[in-house]
């Protein structure tokens, strides 16, 4: 089988066992260097925060949030971090999963990437500003000229944020947009 690292049998006490595979070590060094990165980069306490940081989580205001983003490892990292914050979070990677999700649901935030496959994200806010929708709306985009800025302004979006950014400013334009509310 490809993929699967060959294991050689073992003798143990009369029986044969199967040996682990080699790398299981250096995987969960990995798995362990991992989550260590990740809890550092973003800024995650852990189960040990203090009283002020869970409080501060505990009187945000959860929200349903709509976030599109077709790099599913960006989307995933997202949506967690917007779950630890405690909101509801749907995900959609294209545009046209992004207008099936607005016609079935109200949010109260929109996370809305420029460049996505079927329906850009300037399109799509185009439409659900025309069709009534009044919801916040933060385009994420790779670009940073000026035009590109003004382009997700007049797209109808709210406010951007450029890729990549840190977790941390997405928090701070959230909390703007869902306290207004």
């Amino acid at each position: 089988m490809q993929g699967r690292p060959s294991q050689r049998p073992e003798r143990s006490a009369g029986h044969v066992k199967l040996a682990e595979p080699k790398y299981d070590s250096v995987l969960a060094g990995v798995y362990n260097v991992h989550n260590s990165l990740y809890r550092h980069l973003f800024s995650m306490p852990d189960e040990n925060a203090s009283g002020r940081d869970k409080f501060e989580r505990s009187t945000q205001r959860m929200a349903k949030i709509l976030l599109v983003e077709d790099d599913e490892n960006l989307s995933e990292t997202v949506s967690d971090w917007l779950t630890y914050q405690e909101h509801d979070v749907e995900t959609a990677h294209s545009g046209f999963e992004a207008l099936e999700h607005l016609e079935c649901a109200i949010f109260d935030l929109i996370i809305l990437d420029w460049n996505l496959p079927g329906i850009e994200g300037p399109d799509i806010c185009r439409k659900f500003r025309a069709n009534g929708g009044a919801t916040p709306i933060i385009m994420l985009t790779g670009m940073d000229s000026s035009s590109e800025k003004r382009a997700c302004l007049d797209a109808g979006a709210n406010d951007y944020l450029k890729k990549p950014f840190k977790l941390k400013d997405l928090s701070v334009k959230l909390e703007q947009y869902l306290s207004t509310q």
